[in-house]
């Protein structure tokens, strides 16, 4: 059985299905992280109970929501003992959404997934007690093709992915679709476009193009704002210092659409 199978069984045996949402490129500087942050903040507004696990060992999603990196001498300390992971999770400001923050160790998690004979339990064990207290379950997903990216797209029901509308994030979305096309079990892939400037005509021709083509593509999109860059200023989501803003309203838009789409 594999590391993916075990999870998958540990997962379902949660008394309610956990949706697990994984947000990921490989290609850098796409908003990637702010995507994951924002969404996650709307989804526990909705009053869903929801996780943010920032896998990512950059800690932006941990900066975001207020939380510096922890502590952790030993990563695979998180697959050995349940207990020691749930002792991350920490509440945020907002209602309804945790958040295990990152640790500058995650960068190791690719040798345990590959060398860890016992990973696929270990961690099977610890989404499966995930699954039992939360129904959402947001990963920020290290910006890399490994081991440990893998075993998250395995896991995933849905690949949400922020795509610059040019002609090279587009070129970075196939190379992702390419290889998910070589694994076992992939996940469903949504894609939207962040970092819209509309007064660019090849911003403009390539949304219209994708969103008239492409089924994954979602038809919300997010502009290219300052307000967005804010967030790490006051390490907090857009709708908790900037409830009423139109960027704000465009992320609302992307959480319905998102949630008709699952």
């Amino acid at each position: 059985m594999t590391i993916a199978d075990y999870i998958l069984k540990m997962m379902q045996e949660g008394s309610t299905p956990m949706k697990t949402l994984v947000f990921y490129n490989v290609k850098g500087g796409v908003g990637k992280t702010t995507s994951c942050v924002n969404l996650a903040s709307l989804c526990a507004a909705d009053g869903c109970r929801t996780l943010l696990w920032d896998m990512d060992p950059q800690g932006a999603a941990s900066f975001y929501l207020g939380q510096d990196l922890i502590e952790v001498k030993k990563a695979d300390s998180i697959l050995k003992d349940k207990k020691q992971f749930l002792s991350m999770v920490k509440q945020s400001e907002l209602p309804n959404l945790n958040i295990a923050p990152a640790f500058f160790n995650l960068r190791n998690m690719d040798i345990i997934v590959d060398d860890e004979k016992k990973a696929a339990k270990k961690l099977g064990k610890v989404m499966g007690k995930i699954a039992k207290s939360h129904e959402f379950l947001f990963i920020d997903a290290p910006p890399s093709i490994s081991a440990l990216s893998e075993m998250i797209f395995a896991i995933a029901d849905i690949l949400v992915i922020p795509v610059i509308p040019t002609t090279l994030s587009i070129h970075s979305l196939e190379q992702i679709r390419e290889h998910l096309d070589t694994l076992g079990r992939k996940p469903g892939i949504l894609y939207f476009f962040n970092m819209v400037d509309s007064r660019k005509r090849m911003h403009r021709e390539i949304m219209a193009k994708s969103m008239d083509e492409d089924p994954c593509c979602l038809s919300a999109s997010i502009p290219y704002r300052s307000i967005i860059e804010q967030m790490g200023i006051h390490r907090k989501p857009l709708i908790e210092f900037a409830p009423d803003r139109k960027e704000t309203l465009a992320f609302m838009e992307l959480w319905k659409e998102l949630k008709q789409r699952m």
